[in-house]
């Protein structure tokens, strides 16, 4: 027997706000997606040509990223 409630059974859950993006572009041609966390943000994806900036572990997904205008 599903649950009674007024809510919509989709909706029934704890909604979370999504966390903020944003993509940062760099005069290199470099762009950084990355999410807020706190006071500082995190790499989520890195779009580039240069392949060294892959290899480059200040960059990869979870670090900590500093923009560089």
């Amino acid at each position: 027997m599903p649950p009674l409630t007024v809510v919509d059974l989709n909706e029934a859950v704890f909604w979370q706000p999504l966390p903020e993006t944003r993509l940062f572009r760099e005069e290199s041609g470099r762009m950084a997606e990355c999410v807020r966390d706190g006071d500082s943000w995190q790499v989520r994806r890195l779009i580039s040509t240069d392949l060294r900036d892959y290899l480059n572990p200040g960059l990869q997904p979870g670090q900590t990223y500093h923009p560089q205008f």
